[in-house]
């Protein structure tokens, strides 16, 4: 993801969870008017004019467009005509896309850790970002440059961090990452204006104060660029008149890290992407490498002296490779380029693993999962850090606790803490795993709920949470602590043994 150099804030979703499939505008740079799409031995052409088709493949297809080699896709391909032009859409499985754009992106010869870093970004990126070309990718630098299956190397990223996501504050990050920062990193909320995550510059260096990019050829550079090119390309994009010269280019405002947010040209307010990308267009991308540049007039030129490749955000891949060749593992390179965007590092004891929290958490939550009767043998927890990680994750604010996918989600401990609930939430929150084992998961919801509530000792709890309805459907209302109160009266008259024996028979007729 090189350039253009910036990619819009507005692009930026509030995502929650991953998309299964990402739609990619496939040879969006070719425009091709007929392409042959080929499936085991099974080929079709496609021409610009015939109607809008949709085709599903079940195993690997190839598209070839005239004059190039075929690439290789998962998934589906919708085809159109716009202008005269076929438009390829492949709506691709999400993992197969991060493999193909990590080999990419990271390039070949790219170290493995820094590779397994490169997959979590790309996949982030492609998870927490609005796709800007009507639903769809591009499959260029502009988005995500993605040439079609990745090779060994990629998939073997992708497998080796599959889901593995960034997050901030329970959404999904996207991750911004550029080919060489030249040293300064930018927070993203000082490049594009409105996106959240404004601050001061950061060095990206070594032990050593070098630049981690230092070896990169795009470290530092330097274009001359003859003024009447840039007065042509001014006078076409209508900030120059028809007979006005160009008397004057500087820069105006820039990011804590250095990098031209604002040009003046005659006196003019102009958006630097405005005018790299102008000028990209007109004379070529690699000219202007970066907005992070000194500018002055020598003569019939302007030279512009730069550091580094792309809009230095996120991670830098020249720096993520020097620091995967010096041994850091791909999590500590995603750890220094995105600090906090990452999960906890789990911490297991006994047959509980646990992602946030503390050792005391730790040690109460294995206690109770052993207390268990017949206790599984392995339970993963995550305690969130704030509330907002915890809605991500199928919470509110109404529940402690939430189970999803076999992990059980924890509302902020401290907080459970502080209302005094967070043993009682541990021990419901296990008792359905003993619920679940002993009624097969045959138990309905008011039984299991009423163990859960009984066996966690919460009738004698003044909390209005236990009195919200179970079942409320005109036949029966039925709360929480209704339901721990009739399993109460059977534990009372035959013990743990009785409750059993309950759940064995699905609470006999299935019904309060």
């Amino acid at each position: 993801m090189v350039v253009p150099l910036l990619v819009l804030a507005a692009l930026t979703s509030a995502a929650l969870e991953p998309p299964t499939t990402v739609r990619v505008r496939v040879f969006s740079k070719h425009a091709p008017v007929e392409a042959v799409v080929e499936e085991n031995g099974r080929r079709r052409r496609l021409a610009a004019g015939e109607p809008a088709a949709r085709l599903s493949f079940v195993s690997t297809f190839t598209v070839t467009v005239p004059g190039l080699p075929p690439r290789a896709y998962l998934g589906s391909l919708e085809t159109s005509t716009r202008e005269g032009r076929l438009v390829l859409v492949v709506a691709s499985p999400l993992e197969p896309y991060t493999a193909g754009v990590s080999q990419a992106e990271a390039g070949a010869g790219a170290p493995a850790e820094a590779l397994k870093a490169q997959a979590v970004a790309a996949r982030s990126w492609a998870a927490g970002t609005r796709p800007p070309h009507e639903g769809a990718f591009c499959d260029l630098t502009h988005c995500q440059v993605f040439p079609g299956l990745g090779g060994a190397a990629g998939r073997a990223a992708a497998a080796a961090t599959d889901g593995q996501l960034l997050r901030a504050r329970g959404r999904i990050f996207p991750g911004h990452y550029h080919a060489a920062c030249g040293g300064l990193l930018d927070a993203p909320g000082s490049i594009w204006p409105g996106t959240e995550g404004r601050g001061p510059a950061r060095a990206d260096a070594g032990r050593d104060g070098r630049a981690l990019c230092a070896l990169s050829p795009h470290a530092r550079w330097r274009a001359a660029v003859p003024a009447a090119r840039i007065e042509r390309l001014a006078r076409a994009a209508g900030w120059l008149g028809a007979a006005e010269p160009l008397t004057d280019l500087a820069v105006a405002e820039r990011s804590p890290a250095r990098r031209a947010l604002t040009l003046k040209l005659n006196g003019a307010a102009i958006g630097a992407e405005r005018f790299l990308s102008a000028v990209g267009r007109a004379l070529g991308w690699n000219v202007l490498k970066s907005a992070a540049f000194e500018l002055r007039r020598e003569g019939a030129d302007f030279v512009f002296e730069g550091r580094g490749l792309g809009h230095g955000v996120g991670m830098c891949q020249a720096g993520a490779a020097a620091l995967a060749k010096g041994g850091a593992s791909a999590r500590e390179i995603l750890e220094h380029y995105y600090p906090g965007a990452l999960p906890p590092q789990p911490r297991c004891a006994g047959g509980t693993c646990l992602e946030g929290g503390g050792p005391r958490l730790l040690e109460l939550l294995e206690r109770e999962r052993a207390a268990l009767s017949g206790a599984p043998e392995a339970v993963r927890v995550v305690a969130h850090p704030d509330f907002d990680s915890f809605r991500a994750a199928g919470g509110s604010g109404r529940h402690a606790a939430r189970w999803r996918d076999g992990i059980l989600h924890l509302a902020p401990p401290a907080a459970l803490e502080e209302r005094g609930i967070l043993e009682s939430v541990v021990r419901h929150e296990m008792s359905h795993l003993w619920a679940a084992r002993v009624s097969r998961g045959r138990a309905p919801r008011w039984l299991a709920e009423g163990v859960c509530v009984w066996r966690a000792g919460e009738l004698a709890r003044e909390d209005p949470a236990l009195d919200e309805p179970i079942l409320a459907d005109g036949a029966v209302r039925l709360s929480y602590r209704q339901a721990g109160e009739r399993v109460a009266r059977v534990a009372e008259r035959g013990g743990t043994a009785a409750v059993e024996r309950l759940l064995e028979g699905g609470g006999l007729t299935g019904r309060p």
